[in-house]
């Protein structure tokens, strides 16, 4: 009978070597060849994931973390344990991670797991890291507008950005004087300019550009005829006769009539025409 106290001690924990014969040293009885089994392995629980994937905002990821402790049916008794994370990450007892971050969201996060067998407990901690993902920017639909010809337009597009970048606006197709003002478009449309105009506004934050389509009506506005400055009827002869040009224009392209209110004897008007053939009694002013 030994009352020697027997120390059973293994070489470092290896599942490859967990089914080879094993030297087992027995105190003072020196060491002899045996066969071990993989149920017979102590060792403590060793992480195999060392990183999370990365995930880009509004993105979503599904990982699988694995930890293991000496042989396979220890290892399918642990249980995994979230101890800190963002509330968009969540995790199963057997190990399956999933993050679906917002677009709001980018940034390098922090994860602590723990992983037991009921006994032992080993926590880590891993960076996970959610990638920004520009966001376009939002222009809102724009109805129809109308204005008059020689009246000042106003108007002033309403654009956000998810990601709170700045936005700048400019104009494509734009009629000749509609110009951006701040974040106002401003126009004051000629006398010429009645009828649809469609004009493409876009804004961008730097990146990426979004458009919309801006309808303006242009109602006329009838402009009077005017006389050519510094128009005067020539002097006239007794006997004589006259056709003269009225230098009339009208910049609405309108037909002109002409009338004559005078009381001069023997002027007409004639389509665009005066006609006269003063008598010889017309003498005079």
């Amino acid at each position: 009978m030994f009352d020697t106290l027997f120390d059973l001690r293994f070489l470092k924990p290896n599942r490859k070597l967990a089914k080879l014969n094993k030297y087992v040293c027995l105190g003072l009885l020196g060491c002899t060849s045996g066969f071990v089994s993989s149920e017979q392995i102590v060792s403590g629980i060793e992480w195999q994931t060392s990183t999370l994937p990365d995930v880009n905002e509004g993105g979503f990821m599904n990982a699988r973390l694995i930890a293991i402790k000496g042989s396979k049916a220890e290892t399918k008794r642990l249980t995994y344990h979230l101890e800190k994370a963002p509330d968009w990450v969540k995790m199963t007892e057997r190990g399956i991670m999933t993050y679906q971050p917002d677009y709001t969201q980018s940034g390098r996060y922090q994860v602590n797991v723990s992983v037991t067998d009921g006994n032992e407990n080993v926590t880590k901690t891993f960076d996970l890291l959610v990638k920004d993902v520009n966001q376009l920017p939002v222009l809102q639909k724009i109805a129809p507008l109308s204005i008059k010809e020689g009246e000042k337009l106003n108007f002033t597009p309403k654009a956000s950005d998810l990601d709170n970048d700045q936005i700048s606006l400019k104009l494509r197709n734009a009629p000749k004087g509609m110009r951006i003002e701040g974040e106002q478009i401003v126009w004051v449309p000629s006398v010429t300019s009645s009828g649809e105009h469609s004009v493409e506004i876009v804004a961008s934050d730097g990146k990426d550009e979004v458009n919309q389509p801006l309808i303006i009506n242009v109602v006329d506005v009838n402009q009077a005829p005017v006389w050519k400055k510094g128009f005067a009827l020539p002097k006239a002869k007794e006997g004589q006769f006259y056709s003269i040009a009225l230098p009339v224009s009208d910049v609405d392209g309108d037909a002109l009539t002409f009338l004559y209110e005078g009381s001069i004897k023997g002027i007409e008007i004639i389509e665009d025409k005066l006609v006269y053939r003063p008598d010889f009694e017309a003498a005079g002013d």
